[in-house]
């Protein structure tokens, strides 16, 4: 699970928030921070992976904070999710390396695609030792190539949260066919192939056909490296 630590001055925004997240997968919300202050308690008692921080704080700003983490070489990745709209301050946010930057009122769908490509971008940095200039632009959150990839639309009859987890059964599984995928998913193996045909789509799996005991053709799924 992904750990997170929502900074957020309004204890109701911050709920929200938190309600947010629970909705997503593989993201556990290891706290509420309503001031730096706070959020140092929690940073320093347990770093979490990820920080949810809003610009203006009643002891400082947000910026003041991620440039403390930054200056302490602390493995946390930050989004900033703020009503500040100044360049000034999105120039300087992007400068102390923030994932993403989310404009208040923020809304589930904008946040859920972020947490995504959140899990995406640390499944690629696991599976990979060494990565093609391809690879460097899928992860780099401005790119071009990650531009593109955040926008593409999932086709009908594919959502991100089942999507999600197909793709995790191939971190425990080498390989796999849509009836073992749909067994792991709680699904129809129709269901499953849906999926795993989408990713094959998206050069992310690698289908081979394979012969049953009664001679039955099968594909098999294999996670591309």
């Amino acid at each position: 699970m992904i750990q997170v630590l929502i900074v957020e001055d309004d204890a109701g925004i911050a709920e929200i928030h938190r309600q947010y997240l629970q909705r997503v997968s593989d993201f556990d919300v290891s706290g509420i921070a309503l001031s730096i202050a706070d959020a140092m308690i929690h940073i320093n008692a347990k770093p979490p992976q990820l920080l949810l921080l809003d610009v203006y704080l009643p002891d400082g700003t947000g910026l003041e904070l991620l440039k403390y983490i930054r200056s302490q070489d602390l493995a946390i990745d930050v989004m900033l999710l703020t009503a500040a709209k100044e360049a000034s301050t999105l120039q300087e946010a992007l400068r102390n390396g923030v994932f993403d930057y989310i404009l208040k009122p923020v809304v589930f769908p904008r946040l859920q695609e972020s947490l995504n490509n959140y899990k995406n971008y640390l499944r690629r940095l696991d599976q990979n030792s060494s990565f093609e200039q391809q690879d460097v632009d899928k992860l780099m959150p401005m790119s071009e190539g990650a531009t593109a990839e955040s926008k593409k639309r999932l086709p009908k009859g594919v959502d991100a949260v089942t999507l999600d987890k197909v793709r995790g059964l191939f971190t425990e599984h080498p390989a796999l066919t849509a009836e073992l995928a749909g067994k792991e998913i709680g699904s129809s193996r129709t269901t499953a192939r849906r999926y795993l045909e989408y990713l094959v789509s998206c050069n992310e799996l690698s289908p081979e056909v394979a012969y049953g005991a009664v001679g039955r053709p099968e594909r098999v799924y294999h996670r591309l490296k």
